[in-house]
């Protein structure tokens, strides 16, 4: 969460803010802040204290509900923090499982898709630009190696959800001991969300 935070505000202090990529990556940062905040700030407290009377609270009760409105509120649709598993979980029902395979996994694995495209199409289109300019040998090897780096980081940003994405939806549903199923859901979501940036 630091990391994001600090990226959030580093960037900030680059005067090419208004380019395409630096905005996505500032779009793609705060995504990642909300979620690693979203863990901090519920889920780890609720998991080392989880009789603490705060938690039990009618008004954080109602507006934990109410953050909750979507497809996941309707009857056998659930989707939680569970304490007893360590990690978020669906409801082991028919509609549980249509939202987790089609909801959340169909979304991401499109999204990841998307964004996998757009940076093919970005980097192509980078290359592009920069073979119409003529500059001398040691300049297009430079750029050829920015181009490089920028298209190693973009596959492993994608290579990383797409990991996470199998780990959280099929890995973890074989494993039966908590502390596995912990490492294999909740916390490979944490780390990719804190090391995405």
């Amino acid at each position: 969460m630091s990391l994001n935070l600090f990226v959030l505000i580093f960037i900030q202090r680059i005067d090419s803010i208004r380019k395409p990529f630096v905005q996505t990556s500032v779009s793609q940062t705060i995504g990642d802040f909300t979620v690693l905040f979203t863990f901090a700030a519920y889920a780890a407290p609720l998991t080392l204290f989880p009789n603490a009377e705060f938690f039990n609270n009618k008004v954080l009760s109602r507006f934990m509900g109410q953050l909750n409105v979507t497809a996941y509120v309707a009857y056998g649709c659930s989707f939680g923090y569970s304490v007893q598993h360590y990690g978020f979980i669906f409801a082991d029902t028919p509609c549980g499982h249509t939202i987790k395979m089609t909801v959340d996994f169909a979304q991401y694995l499109l999204v990841i898709i998307v964004v996998a495209v757009l940076d093919a199409l970005t980097i192509f289109r980078i290359h592009q630009v920069y073979a119409r300019v003529r500059v001398n040998e040691m300049e297009t090897q430079l750029r050829r190696k920015r181009e490089t780096r920028l298209f190693v980081q973009a596959v492993l940003q994608d290579s990383a959800f797409v990991a996470l994405l199998v780990s959280y939806m099929f890995i973890s549903s074989i494993l039966t001991n908590k502390w596995a199923a912990f490492f294999f859901t909740t916390f490979a979501w944490e780390m990719v969300h804190s090391l995405d940036g």
